[in-house]
């Protein structure tokens, strides 16, 4: 299996997988800086191709991926 920071590193674009690879940095790795750099620009690409999240909402992806 490819390691998570090579996909991430082969798939720019791909925002969910950025928002995945942001929760192992804040959660894993504990690096809450690091990651809100990979929350922002997972944010852009999904409202860059829809204009809102998934569900229709606007910022609500980011904060859905966060958890206490």
């Amino acid at each position: 299996p490819m390691p998570l920071h090579a996909a991430v590193a082969r798939y720019p674009s791909n925002g969910r997988l950025l928002k995945i690879y942001g929760r192992f940095l804040e959660h894993v790795k504990n690096d809450p800086w690091s990651a809100s750099k990979y929350y922002t620009e997972a944010m852009k690409l999904v409202r860059g191709e829809r204009g809102r999240c998934s569900r229709g909402c606007v910022g609500c992806c980011v904060e859905s991926t966060r958890r206490p």
